[in-house]
Formats: structure tokens, sequence, C-alpha cells
């Protein structure tokens, strides 16, 4: 048994270091893929502060029971950048006709036949599809369709400590609002959530894309 689950622990490691390797694109880390990843990831309650660096490996299947249906993932990536930890906007990939991924590159990712996965799976089943075969996620029926409310998803502790990870790097970058330490910040679940009663929504969440403020100093000649 220990035997096999070594060799589970380098093959999960493997898959993911493929997944999030260097470089910016589809599957880098800061990539597309890389953000869904941790977005879906922040459906699980976590720990707050300190908690989180005191619990031993073996504990973190603590971090969370939840049992969440596959329709709540796609659902909420789909309300707006306001409501998604890394703040991206997916709502133009809903629907199978506007996945990024090809059928191809889904073939290859998930060991599926294209015929299995044409018209069929769109960018949010092609993700929680991966985070299963990661090992990020547990699922408990595995021949639904990823994103239907039967498929039911638990929180593996690759994934609680792979949100972890991903969620304190794009704090060291955007920063913490409820630290107030003056950057835009990160939060889990969103922006949406740092705001109480009528609140208003961001220039991404309503598809405005604003200029650099002009700043005259910049053109005074000397």
């Amino acid at each position: 048994m220990k035997l096999i689950m070594e060799s589970w622990r380098k093959y999960s490691n493997s898959l993911v270091k493929e997944a999030l390797g260097p470089g910016f694109g589809l599957k880098g880390s800061g990539g597309l893929r890389s953000k869904a990843i941790l977005d879906m990831l922040s459906a699980f309650a976590q720990p707050k502060g300190d908690k989180a660096e005191r619990l031993l490996p073996s504990q973190d299947h603590l971090l969370t029971q939840a049992e969440i249906p596959g329709t709540y993932f796609k659902n909420r990536l789909l309300r707006g950048p306001d409501y998604t930890t890394s703040e991206t906007d997916y709502r133009s990939y809903a629907g199978v006709d506007n996945n990024p991924v090809s059928v191809e590159q889904m073939s290859k990712d998930l060991g599926m036949p294209p015929e299995n996965l044409m018209g069929k799976y769109d960018f949010f089943d092609y993700i929680l599809k991966s985070m299963v075969n990661m090992g990020l996620l547990r699922v408990n029926k595995v021949n639904e369709h990823p994103t239907s409310h039967q498929a039911k998803y638990m929180l593996r502790p690759a994934g609680a400590k792979m949100f972890k990870r991903e969620f304190d790097a794009e704090k060291q970058v955007y920063g913490d609002p409820f630290k107030g330490d003056g950057g835009p910040g990160r939060t889990q679940l969103g922006r949406a959530q740092t705001t109480k009663g009528e609140r208003e929504p961001s220039d991404a969440q309503l598809g405005i894309k604003r200029g650099r403020k002009f700043d005259p100093s910049r053109y005074t000649e000397e």
C-alpha cells in the first residue's frame, strides 16, 4: 500500500508541474488554466491566518468536508470578475463553441477520445476534469458530466496545498484588502465578498476598459 501511495504522489506531482510549469500561456503559472484552477479551488472554505501554517500534511483533509456540485463551479466563474479570486473574467468562455482549449489539446491532457469531448466539454468541464486527474479534487460520480449537478466534488490535500500556495502568490503581487496594504487586493471568491449591501461593480465587471489616467508631468519640457 505504501508503494502504491508513493507512486500516486509522484504521478500527481508530475501532473501538477506539467499543468503549472513556467511561462504565461494557457497552462503556465499566471496563465488561464492556472487562474481557473485557483478560482475553482476557492469554492472550498479555508482556515484563516496562521491556522493554515500549523496544519500537518496528514490533516489537510480537515480544511473542509464540503461536497460541491459541478454546476456551482461553472455558475460562479460565469458571474464575472468581481466574483472570482483572481478577478479573471470567464464570461466569454461560456459554451462549448467558446472553449479556448482545442479538442485535440483536451484529448491529450485528459486522456479521453476526441469524440467524447467534441461538442460536450466546455472550458469549465475541462478544468474540473483536469483537477480530478491531478489529484486536487475527488468526485463522487466519475462518469458524470464534470459540471453536472450529480457530480459532487470534495477537496483533496493536494488541492488545499495548491490553493494556499497560489492564493498567497496572488496576494503577494496584488495585496490583501483585509490588511489595508494599499494594493488592489485579492479576496477569496472575489472583491464582491469585501462589500456588504449596495456596491458599485468594478469596470471589469461592467466590461468597461479604461486607459491610463493622463499625467501632464510626463509631457512637460525641462
